[in-house]
């Protein structure tokens, strides 16, 4: 028997008031726009396209004495950034880590009301949308490139490691995000979506990781109806977009490798233009849910393979690359500048 309505409002994800995460980590936003590094949670409005846009920063609890990488972290349909940071434990990997973690709030389906899960939800312009739709009118990308373009006015960031990761319909928009914004990001992960650029893009080659459950209802490994709270969809198949993101990477269209983990099937497409590569995780046993994450509605998102952290193996990925020709050269400890994406330097 399906749950009912309240029982959804309640559990799905990002139905969750922003402040139910905060208060979990016994911390609440600042009200007014950030103009320090002060650590913790921090959230202002972002004035772009003649809206203002919620944005959630969490900074690291220790002051890294240097230029900070930042991860900006997408949520899915329906969610919002503060529950995003929280559920997914990006916050834990900023602190561990020394970056800034930054989450915004998409705008909901109809932006002339206010979100509600189930009637009005949050949700990114991936491209998936009706080109006649209101949500379609707002342009989502020039808004990222405003946050970009604010955010070394706010905090000391390294702009040659600005990392995009996002889940479900923001692991769309990341998609979106490379294929208009390539020369502003040293690498991105999708968790848990599809392409919905047709024939995407990439001016900029970026190495990519793609994390995919063998058992996500909501975008089925082998394409087909899923369906979802607002309805029915046809997803086309996982192994489409890695054709498609593959040719945008410049990447042969065959995997140079193909095998069988711990954990699921892994492939490897590259090296593509730049030196850019392609890495896929078909995770065993693993729904719409984050992989790691704060467990939500396993009857309906699918189960939960907890062997894997989607947050460990993305920052794993990520980190080790820079982005070439970015303002603020990024030093080893000689001295040496660094101008390719190359592995960290411990």
């Amino acid at each position: 028997m399906m749950p009912s309505r309240r029982r959804l409002l309640m559990a799905l994800p990002g139905v969750s008031c922003a402040l139910e995460g905060l208060a979990r980590a016994g911390q609440r936003p600042a009200s007014s726009p950030a103009r320090e590094t002060r650590p913790g949670l921090q959230s202002f409005g972002i004035k772009a396209v003649g809206r203002t846009w919620n944005t959630v920063v969490h900074v690291p609890a220790k002051d890294p004495g240097k230029p900070m990488p930042v991860v900006l972290v997408l949520h899915g349909s329906g969610g919002d950034g503060a529950s995003m940071l929280e559920r997914t434990r990006w916050i834990r990997k900023a602190d561990e880590n020394g970056f800034l973690a930054v989450a915004p709030d998409a705008y909901p389906q109809d932006p002339a009301r206010g979100p509600d899960f189930l009637t009005n939800p949050r949700m990114w312009n991936a491209g998936q949308f009706d080109p006649d739709s209101p949500r379609a009118a707002i342009d989502d990308v020039a808004f990222f490139r405003v946050l970009l373009d604010e955010l070394p006015r706010h905090y000391r960031i390294d702009e040659s490691r600005i990392y995009v990761a996002g889940h479900s319909n923001g692991a769309g928009m990341t998609f979106r995000l490379a294929t208009e914004l390539s020369e502003r990001f040293a690498a991105i992960a999708t968790v848990g979506s599809i392409c919905w650029i047709k024939n995407p893009k990439v001016p900029k080659p970026m190495p990519t990781i793609f994390l995919s459950g063998m058992m996500d209802p909501l975008v089925p490994v082998r394409g087909g109806i899923s369906v979802l709270p607002w309805g029915k969809r046809t997803t086309v198949p996982v192994a489409d977009t890695l054709d498609d993101w593959a040719r945008a990477l410049g990447c042969p269209p065959k995997p140079r490798v193909s095998e069988r983990r711990e954990n699921g099937m892994y492939f490897e497409y590259g090296p593509g233009r730049g030196g850019s590569l392609l890495a896929a995780h078909l995770i065993d046993g693993q729904g719409h849910n984050w992989p790691g994450g704060r467990s939500i509605v396993p009857g309906i998102l699918g189960p939960d393979n907890r062997r894997v952290d989607a947050t460990d193996m993305i920052w794993d990925f990520i980190r080790r690359y820079r982005r070439r020709g970015a303002a603020e050269k990024s030093r080893t400890p000689d001295g040496r500048t660094l101008e390719e994406p190359v592995l960290r330097i411990r």
